[in-house]
């Protein structure tokens, strides 16, 4: 297990001044300029939320994310633009699940949060992204962003930050409510994890209805209502997240390929390419260096 170092940020003045007033003051005044020795980074992966801290050109792309997505930078503005459409500059920004967008920053370095919606409240999850594909979002929750993440950071070896309340609870100030998902889907779910865990193959959606006893049109209609995504595009989704576990694992891609139960290289390649907006191969030198901690649980 790798030790986490704590984000670097400085203020521009010396003198304190109350907590309050610091948040509202704008982000790249708060913060500052990038240090000229930046952070190493941080990436802390677990089944339902994720944290990554790293230089902001590894974020330079097009991305489509099966997770709510929420960006902030401890040195300036984040921007982030839907189906190319005009740019939203803010202090933070937060991307509802399933929408493409680009992401740039003039800062070194970018706090990236995931979150999985199936484990969220569909109204929570809605409130956080006011309810449009990309929000802006105030510089107090940047600074709440910049804080957890810091705070992560320095506790990650003895706290429990894959147990999502805890993370929540650092990086949005408490806990998310949690959805109330049909059993049958839960168990869905559980049951897909394992399977992509196995490195497993085929369309398993036909396996999962005949296990509740429905049609697969009725079961894949279900698992849409409660989890809002497609079944198909959440596995999809779900089996690109893995990657970003092994990225900066000693095996080779084509072995990667592999444990993730991919075809084969192309294809492979491609659904990262095209969920994450790089290769798999830049997407692991992104990751060397960084400190990684994973967690199944």
């Amino acid at each position: 297990m790798t030790s986490a170092a704590p984000i670097q940020a400085r203020r521009d003045r010396k003198d304190p001044e109350p907590a309050e007033a610091a948040e509202r003051r704008p982000q790249a005044a708060r913060f500052g300029r990038a240090s000229p020795r930046p952070s190493p980074g941080l990436s802390l992966i677990g089944p339902s939320r994720l944290l990554h801290v790293g230089p902001s050109r590894a974020f330079q792309t097009t991305l489509a994310l099966g997770a709510a997505a929420f960006y902030a930078s401890p040195d300036a503005p984040v921007e982030v633009s839907v189906d190319g459409d005009a740019w939203i500059t803010a202090d933070a920004i937060a991307v509802a699940p399933l929408v493409r967008h680009r992401f740039r920053t003039a800062g070194a370095s970018t706090v990236g949060v995931m979150v999985e919606p199936e484990t969220v409240d569909a109204a929570a999850l809605r409130t956080l992204t006011d309810g449009a594909d990309a929000a802006p979002r105030d510089a107090i929750f940047a600074a709440r962003l910049l804080r957890g993440a810091d705070t992560l950071a320095t506790t990650a070896q003895d706290a429990d930050w894959a147990d999502a309340e805890v993370f929540d609870t650092a990086m949005f100030g408490a806990p998310l409510a949690k959805r109330a998902l049909d059993p049958r889907i839960a168990g869905a779910l559980r049951q897909l994890a394992a399977h992509l865990r196995e490195a497993g193959r085929g369309t398993l959606s036909a396996h999962l209805a005949a296990g509740m006893d429905l049609s697969e049109d009725h079961f894949l209609r279900l698992f849409r209502e409660q989890t809002g995504a497609a079944f198909s595009r959440h596995k999809r989704w779900k089996r690109a997240r893995r990657f970003l576990a092994l990225a900066g694992d000693d095996l080779s891609l084509t072995e990667v390929a592999m444990e993730l139960g991919y075809p084969d290289s192309a294809w492979f390649s491609n659904s990262i390419r095209d969920v994450f907006g790089f290769a798999p191969r830049d997407i692991r030198q992104f990751a060397q260096g960084v400190p990684r901690m994973v967690s199944d649980r």
